[in-house]
C-alpha cells in the first residue's frame, strides 16, 4: 500500500481506481485540504449564528478556497494516474514486443 510508484491495482479488481485516493499518498494533501475547508466553513456558520459577521466572510472564503485547492490537487493527481497506467498499459500490452517472446 506504500508503494506510489504504481498505485493503479492491476491484479485484484477490474475497477483499477477503486480507492485511489486512500492508496496513493500523494492525494493526502489534497484529502486534508478539502478536511479543513470543510471545518472552516462549518466556522463559518457558527461565526454567523454567533452574529459575528468579519468571521463568517474570512472562514467562509478561507473554507472555499481550500476546498477548491482540494479538489484541483486531486484533479491532478487523478491524471498523473492516468498517466502511469496508460504507460503500464503499453509496456504490458499484447502487441508490445516483450510480449511477444
Amino acid at each position: 500500500m506504500g508503494n506510489t510508484r504504481d498505485p493503479i491495482d492491476h491484479f485484484r479488481t477490474h475497477n483499477k481506481h477503486a480507492g485511489e485516493q486512500f492508496v496513493d499518498m500523494y492525494c493526502w494533501p489534497g484529502l486534508m485540504s478539502i478536511l479543513l475547508g470543510a471545518i472552516s466553513l462549518a466556522g463559518g456558520v457558527a461565526a454567523a449564528a454567533y452574529g459575528r459577521p468579519e468571521w463568517f466572510l474570512r472562514s467562509s472564503l478561507m473554507g472555499l478556497l481550500a476546498i477548491s485547492a482540494g479538489i484541483a490537487w486531486l484533479v491532478v493527481e487523478h491524471r498523473r494516474v492516468v498517466w502511469i497506467e496508460r504507460h503500464w498499459q503499453e509496456g504490458y500490452s499484447a502487441t508490445s514486443p516483450a510480449t511477444q517472446r
